[in-house]
């Protein structure tokens, strides 16, 4: 789910296949493929994705460090267009 702006900035069109890929710094490579963008009311910069299918952008070094909960809520993650180049 992205907001419209947003999928008009980056090209994207309803229903196009996406790979979200984690940035994280840590030299890992996490990506989930096989989404479809949607569009939907979201402020600019967001996007939406469901968990726990999700859970495979979240690196476990982020989390909250006083209750060392996963931080899901705030993931770094670029789109890319296609298929996922391999399954983690």
């Amino acid at each position: 789910m992205m907001c419209a702006q947003d999928m008009a900035a980056a090209g994207l069109h309803e229903g196009q296949e996406i790979t979200l890929v984690s940035d994280f710094e840590d030299g890992k490579r996490r990506e989930l493929g096989g989404f479809s963008v949607r569009a939907h009311n979201l402020p600019r910069g967001t996007i939406g994705a469901y968990y726990p299918e999700a859970n495979t952008l979240i690196s476990i070094d982020h989390h909250d460090e006083l209750s060392t909960t996963p931080a899901s809520k705030a993931i770094p993650v670029r789109i890319e267009t296609g298929q996922p180049s391999k399954s983690i």
